[in-house]
């Protein structure tokens, strides 16, 4: 619970912040940032409800079907392409997936924030999203934190560390994907119960480029010149190719996705209310 609190302890700040409760007098021992107590000549330069849900659903979606399934990818099968190429003293793959994973947990974090501002605090009335939502934020949060306290290559606990890092990207990943998915019987989101196919498309296309590379790994470690580290491993180009492929196909799904959030509601909600024109 004291992790949820730390979280929590952020957004009331953060909230407090931009709404500046502190320095708003009280009317009649009523505090003014009550609904229908601010002023009319107090302009608290904040987006409405509906934008900040609208960036908060787009900022998600762009964190973790975007940045996050690339970073995935990169990690899992590039250690052995970009073979002798640095960023700033660090190995290519590993630079492309800590900028994905970093670009990752700030918009979870933005998003984490702007949602708990436009509720007010916690949801009751769409509890699954807002559960799952809330605990993939958590393991988000501290991932990158137990990264950087990873034990050196040569430790004997590292394998172990190895294991956990895994199982938690991976597990932060697939809550996110099913509170996307959730994201749509959300009532404020307003979202058309077909953005469910396109979402499955990105689904889809992960799952393709993991079976791709898969056969790529597994047809490189039968050749000959897998064994020289000192090289890319064989096939490096097919897998540069689908990883070009697979980043311009979700570019593609997010920007569609991030659209229809942005535009909605579209036709007909998920809740089966027509839009008026």
């Amino acid at each position: 619970m004291w992790l949820i609190a730390i979280l929590f302890a952020i957004v009331e700040g953060v909230r407090g912040s931009l709404l500046g409760e502190d320095a708003l007098p009280k009317v009649d021992g009523k505090d003014e940032t009550e609904p229908g107590n601010v002023p009319s000549d107090i302009d608290l330069d904040l987006p409405d409800g509906a934008t900040l849900i609208k960036l908060h659903g787009a900022f998600m979606v762009v964190a973790w079907m975007g940045t996050t399934s690339m970073g995935i990818l990169i990690a899992r099968y590039f250690k052995r392409t970009w073979v002798n190429q640095q960023f700033f003293g660090t190995d290519a793959w590993f630079f492309w997936h800590r900028a994905c994973m970093l670009f990752t947990w700030t918009f979870t974090l933005i998003a984490f924030i702007m949602i708990f501002i436009d509720v007010d605090g916690w949801s009751y009335d769409e509890a699954p999203h807002a559960i799952l939502g809330t605990i993939t934020t958590i393991v988000c949060f501290f991932h990158p934190i137990l990264a950087m306290l990873r034990p050196g290559v040569g430790d004997e606990k590292r394998k172990y560390f190895n294991w956990g890092h895994w199982f938690g990207g991976n597990l932060a990943h697939i809550l996110a994907t099913v509170t996307i998915f959730l994201s749509i019987t959300v009532k404020k989101a307003q979202l058309p119960s077909w953005l469910y196919s396109i979402l499955s498309l990105s689904v889809l296309a992960y799952v393709i480029a993991h079976i791709y590379f898969n056969v790529l790994l597994r047809k490189a470690q039968h050749h000959g010149a897998y064994g020289n580290r000192n090289i890319d491993a064989p096939y490096s180009t097919w897998r540069k190719r689908g990883l070009l492929i697979y980043c311009l196909v979700t570019l593609c799904i997010v920007i569609a996705v991030v659209t229809i959030i942005i535009l909605a509601p579209i036709g007909e909600s998920n809740g089966g209310t027509p839009v008026s024109e």
